[in-house]
């Protein structure tokens, strides 16, 4: 259920060559949908993930699986909902990763970015920062008619693997 945008001769589309994910049932995995870029020095922010929107790269089939590297590693796609319940919660199956951080964002009618969840989690936060009390990552997102761009930063001692459903 999502799509990789084109542009003519196949190549991915930029700046936004991001897959677009349409949520049409209450659990959707969406592990290869998303796309990512490596963070090899450790220090690039939200603000500036924004910016470099057309230096991710598709997860191989199979989802998100780096093994054990420290290098802090970003995620993004595209979410959209027409489910009635206005908050979707994303859930990470692989629950040993130390640093989850969860970013929504909207585009406002300027084209410009508008933050509008945030969530700080992993094992090695407290577990009252988790969406959900429960054994697995999660995060909430806000359910949008015009997609939403979320953003997610893993940093993590072990192995950095992604396997995630709404």
């Amino acid at each position: 259920p999502f799509s990789f945008p084109t542009a003519a001769g196949g190549r991915e589309a930029s700046p936004d060559a991001l897959a677009t994910v349409a949520i049409t049932e209450s659990v959707t995995d969406i592990s290869d949908a998303f796309s990512y870029l490596e963070d090899s020095e450790g220090k690039l922010q939200p603000g500036d993930i924004l910016n470099r929107l057309d230096s991710f790269q598709r997860v191989d089939q199979g989802g998100a699986n780096f093994g054990l590297t420290p290098t802090p590693y970003w995620f993004a796609l595209w979410v959209k909902s027409d489910l009635p319940d206005p908050t979707l919660v994303m859930d990470i199956t692989y629950a040993l990763l130390d640093f989850v951080d969860v970013y929504q964002y909207q585009r406002t009618q300027s084209g410009e970015f508008e933050l509008i969840t945030e969530q700080l989690t992993g094992d090695r936060r407290p577990f009252d920062t988790r969406y959900r009390k429960h054994r697995t990552i999660n995060a909430k997102l806000l359910t949008t008619t015009q997609p939403s761009l979320v953003l997610i930063r893993v940093q993590t001692s072990g192995s950095v693997q992604l396997p995630i459903n709404i």
